[in-house]
């Protein structure tokens, strides 16, 4: 039987399908090349380095994209992955509301994925800061470099894997800081009016520093005194001033306080 390579995508979940544009290389290009050749592109095939997504698979893409009456950027993201592999790009978050059994689930998912992150993986930096195995996986994850602080790629990537194992599709966080997180929460209305309403399974995102936020963690649970219990990457065990919250060596459980002076929240679901 030939090799089918739609087939072998379908099989991977479409949150953990990473977005390919020109100047990527590996495996993800050579089956994109192969799914494309598969629906008619054969000048998908790669005349030298099939690893290399380079100016005429872009050119490619293009084309089908125009084909698909999809937005023409010669960038490989989660519509033009649905289109390639015709499948629902997402469950319109409309459909979701705060109180339905199906969000009680879902924020019972991310939490349990941030608490194997923080109990089982134990993810900490290696080497010198912002870099290890780990780190770095989360960082490609959020399409981030390696060296970046990474406390919004670990946040981020919670979440998505959270909606992941609850068979959702997750949204288009703005993953790589947290401002960016900020500026996405306001333009989807998931900014919480008062931070009071925090849930478990939202994003604690704290106030300061140049960008006006400077780190983000998974809101765990509510602490019953007041204020949260969250599990935050980039972090310290025990730091002794804000600025170290910021510039840790790995991901922690912290005490937070809650107020619209002290943090924002963004409701994750």
């Amino acid at each position: 039987m030939p090799y089918n390579a739609i087939e072998e995508l379908k099989k991977i979940p479409p949150r953990l399908r990473p977005v390919q544009r020109e100047g990527r290389h590996g495996w993800w290009v050579r089956i994109l090349r192969k799914c494309l050749e598969q629906v008619g592109y054969a000048q998908a095939r790669a005349a030298d380095n099939e690893s290399q997504f380079d100016e005429e698979l872009r050119t490619v893409v293009e084309a089908f994209q125009t084909a698909q009456g999809l937005t023409v950027d010669g960038v490989v993201g989660p519509a033009t992955y649905a289109k390639l592999l015709e499948e629902p790009t997402h469950i319109p978050l409309s459909d979701i509301q705060d109180g339905d059994d199906g969000v009680l689930i879902l924020r019972g998912g991310i939490v349990k994925v941030a608490r194997y992150f923080c109990d089982e993986l134990k993810i900490r930096e290696r080497g010198k800061a912002n870099h290890g195995p780990m780190v770095e996986a989360l960082l490609d994850f959020a399409e981030g470099s390696p060296g970046m602080p990474w406390c919004a790629a670990c946040a981020s990537t919670i979440v998505s894997l959270g909606y992941l194992i609850n068979d959702r599709y997750a949204p288009n966080f703005e993953t790589l800081s947290c401002s960016r997180l900020i500026r996405w929460a306001q333009q989807h209305s998931r900014l919480r009016a008062d931070p009071l309403d925090v849930q478990p399974g939202d994003f604690w995102v704290m106030r300061g520093g140049p960008t006006h936020y400077r780190h983000v963690g998974i809101v765990e649970s509510i602490r019953p005194e007041g204020g949260v219990n969250t599990i935050e990457g980039n972090t310290r065990a025990d730091p002794v001033d804000i600025a170290a919250d910021a510039e840790g060596d790995g991901i922690y459980r912290r005490q937070r306080f809650v107020s619209a002076q002290t943090c924002a929240i963004v409701n994750s679901v």
